[in-house]
């Protein structure tokens, strides 16, 4: 009985640290734009669905084309940065910019507009249904524990905890 706990304690701590991969870096570059500008920034998470998404049509776009999965990757992130850089700027010269001498709950407002509008965008574009991308590593997974309930690993969460690690650490070590 203790191995079934055990693995199943351990199955959920593995899937904890492969969500707080996401979260978490995301989380602390909130933080910093935050600390910067003095200001609350809340649309911070639609910029970065955008760039989300822009990820997914990207890599869409090279499995349809049949490239490898570094170029699928390496064009995925591309147009992620490149398409929020883009948002990011047309956001701040006609949105932010007037209201630089304003009060931070100004500001605070229109980020919430912003949210608003870059949801309804997105949810018009691509409708209100879900979207399957095939994963590139499917079934890739380490076996760790190998009792009563297994626990297993996908190469996909251990590449996403690891380029969580090293992008807070590198922001850690700039700081």
């Amino acid at each position: 009985m203790l191995a079934h706990e055990f693995g199943y304690w351990l199955q959920q701590f593995l899937n904890a640290c492969t969500l707080a991969s996401f979260y978490v870096p995301l989380a602390v570059a909130f933080a910093l734009v935050q600390g910067i500008t003095n200001k609350i920034f809340l649309s911070f998470g639609d910029f970065a669905m955008y760039a989300a998404f822009a990820a997914i049509y990207a890599g869409l776009a090279g499995l349809l084309s049949g490239n490898d999965t570094a170029v699928i990757l390496a064009m995925s992130l591309a147009l992620a940065v490149l398409s929020s850089s883009a948002l990011g700027h047309f956001a701040a010269t006609h949105v932010f910019a007037p209201l630089i001498g304003h009060t931070s709950q100004a500001f605070m407002i229109a980020s919430i507009g912003v949210s608003i509008a870059l949801q309804e965008v997105m949810r018009l574009q691509g409708g209100a249904r879900d979207l399957w991308m095939m994963p590139l590593f499917d079934g890739a997974a380490f076996r760790i524990f190998d009792g009563s309930f297994p626990v297993q690993i996908g190469i996909m969460q251990i590449i996403a905890m690891a380029i969580a690690v090293i992008a807070i650490s590198s922001v850690f070590f700039i700081m």
